[in-house]
């Protein structure tokens, strides 16, 4: 060796020197990027429910959309900071393997977008929901194999598939495809060792293989599948009036918990600081007006969230207060830290407005009950969700109602079955449904008669409840007629899995604030009447007249979608927002404003959605005519 070179043992020292330094700068740029996007976030969500126009409600998606990447970028510092498989992973327990994949999957969508890359991504319907195992290993390895696989060339094209490769009793065998249609360099040895090693934990494997022309990155996982169960949870109760204190140094974030508060009409006190807080709750406690829910961040200044939540514990005043951890970015293993923390709760940020309500009114529902059902995370809450919102199925025949009830099963959907159009009526009269699936052709009353007796107000049922007719061809019926009986949509029996899926997630899964939720009145009945100098008869002639002519135009919207023809489908919609605007329908004028943006931008997904949305939005419009 020359002089002034380093030996071995000084080399490899000097290598795990900087490889710390490089850890510690991640780790720093990854909690500096933390609060601020997750405040972007939380008020883009607070935004969409405000009432924008369609071009705003496109500008606030630009900006979520870049915020969403910045996160995305966010999260993989935090990946690259544990370079083994022991480190950070977090424990083993039930998830939703499903709603895991697809959050990955949305995330990672922007990126695509953004490096112009195609990127598709598919679970079969055989993949079961419900299953217990680490959920840390599958984001690795997922993330790892995206974050890869996205660096291909611009114009390429990349795939997810996530199917079912064997199943045995309880056990199921998944297996992680992400396939790139050009080829990639092979990723370094450390790299596939990782993913080698996190697979065999699930009893897996990993690999990767490289052709000519194509790539492919690979694993399988063997996780025990869990069957959809009755509700774990006591029944949560509403938290509206319950005092909440928020703490965090980041003033925009107590901003967004701020909103969030008033929207749920709870009582908000905040706090900048750990010390602060428990001064706060101090004094609460002595006035006797206790915080029933503390809402922690990470950035408590001088204490972290750990020792909060030991403070609490041990103060035998304030332990009456339900602490939820919010963190503002998510190490694999902190739920675990803030359940041994004493922490009720454990939703990282951003963490969107329906969720973290659903998640405060199960703790409230568990501590009236005197129940201890553990940490709820996301997970629980979404799957507490799906099992509170059951799912009828009404059709004559008892294999296609058993074909249906194993998908919703390995979706993890509590259903119910009736065979007849009065054993549905029954059903839905003692059962609070979140969906009805209902075939035309029930014995006894039929679904036609039937969706008329569930939409009137005065037979005792809930007339709101989203009902899909269900029908052997399209051909069959006019759904022209379908929709102004009461059907939300009419899908051809058997239904795809793909389409079940998205009607389960549309109709059954909370909307996201402001996702597509257009909350303004359908019709202002009272400016167009004024319009029409109180003409009853012509207001009639008016709102026929739109609603055909409104929803031919919509047709033909979609229509010109499946040919790709952005053109002709932006002036559908343009035709229809000036229709909308002038009849004071202003729900419809907003989507429709909408689906032109989309069109202009080619946007296809998100203008076919916006179609459906648009079919619903003149079904609304119906209702509110038929009560003038």
């Amino acid at each position: 060796m020359k002089d002034g070179g380093l030996k071995n043992g000084e080399s490899c020292a000097e290598c795990d020197r900087l490889r710390a330094s490089l850890e510690s700068l991640l780790e720093h740029l990854r909690q500096e990027l933390e609060s601020p996007l997750s405040s972007i976030l939380g008020m883009a969500g607070l935004l969409r429910n405000s009432g924008l126009s369609g071009e705003q409600a496109e500008y606030l998606r630009v900006i979520r959309d870049a915020a969403e990447g910045m996160d995305l970028v966010r999260r993989s510092l935090g990946d690259m900071v544990w370079r083994d498989t022991q480190s950070g992973l977090g424990g083993e327990g039930d998830y939703d393997l499903r709603l895991l994949v697809h959050d990955m999957v949305e995330l990672f969508r922007i990126h695509a977008r953004r490096c112009n890359i195609h990127f598709k991504a598919r679970v079969a319907d055989e993949v079961p929901s419900l299953v217990r195992g680490v959920p840390g290993i599958l984001r690795r390895i997922t993330g790892g194999f995206l974050n890869r696989a996205l660096g291909a060339p611009s114009g390429s094209s990349v795939t997810l598939d996530l199917s079912l490769a064997g199943r045995a009793e309880n056990m199921a065998e998944v297996r992680l495809d992400v396939r790139v249609d050009v080829s990639v360099a092979e990723p370094d040895e450390e790299f596939l060792r990782l993913c080698r090693d996190l697979a065999s934990r699930q009893g897996g494997r990993a690999g990767f293989d490289s052709g000519a022309d194509s790539a492919l990155f690979w694993a399988t996982l063997r996780l025990p599948g869990l069957q959809a169960r009755p509700a774990s949870f006591p029944p949560p109760l509403p938290i509206a009036g319950r005092r909440i204190l928020a703490v965090d140094t980041d003033s925009t974030w107590r901003g967004v918990l701020r909103e969030y508060c008033y929207l749920w009409t709870c009582p908000y006190a905040e706090a900048a600081d750990g010390r602060s807080a428990l001064e706060r709750m101090r004094e609460a406690a002595e006035r006797g007006e206790s915080y029933d829910f503390v809402l922690v961040g990470s950035n408590l200044g001088s204490m972290d969230m750990e020792t909060f939540g030991r403070e609490v514990r041990l103060d035998g005043g304030l332990d009456g207060a339900l602490l939820v951890a919010l963190p503002s970015s998510a190490m694999p293993g902190d739920a675990a830290r803030m359940e041994a923390g004493g922490y009720a709760g454990y939703l990282p940020r951003p963490v969107e407005q329906s969720r973290l309500h659903d998640a405060l009114c199960l703790l409230l529902g568990a501590r009236i009950m005197g129940e201890s059902v553990g940490l709820v995370t996301r997970h629980v809450v979404a799957e507490e969700r799906k099992r509170r919102k059951v799912v009828l199925v009404a059709d004559p025949d008892a294999g296609s109602r058993a074909a249906m009830a194993a998908r919703l099963n390995q979706g993890g959907y509590v259903h119910l079955e009736a065979a007849s159009g009065e054993e549905a009526l029954d059903v839905l009269r003692d059962n609070p449904c979140a969906l009805v699936f209902m075939s035309m052709d029930l014995p006894g009353i039929s679904g036609m008669e039937a969706i008329r007796v569930i939409r009137d107000p005065a037979m005792g049922h809930d007339a709101d409840v989203p009902v899909i007719g269900l029908v052997g061809k399209l051909s069959d019926v006019d759904e022209t007629v379908c929709f102004s009986a009461g059907f939300n949509e009419v899908l051809v029996h058997p239904v795809e899995t793909r389409k079940l899926f998205r009607v389960l997630e549309k109709y059954v899964q909370p909307n996201d604030p402001g996702k597509g939720d257009i909350s303004v009145q359908a019709l202002d009945v009272e400016r167009l009447m004024e319009q029409l100098d109180h003409d009853q008869d012509l207001l009639g002639d008016v709102l026929r007249t739109f609603l055909s002519e409104g929803r031919t135009r919509v047709g033909e919207f979609l229509q010109a979608l499946e040919r790709s023809d952005f053109v002709t489908a932006e002036q559908k919609s343009n035709a229809l927002r000036g229709m909308a605007s002038n009849i004071r329908a202003e729900g419809v004028r907003v989507l429709a404003e909408m689906a032109e943006q989309a069109c202009r931008r080619a946007h296809a997904d998100r203008a076919a959605s916006l179609g459906e949305e648009l079919m619903q939005e003149l079904w609304r419009v119906e209702q509110a005519a038929a009560v003038t």
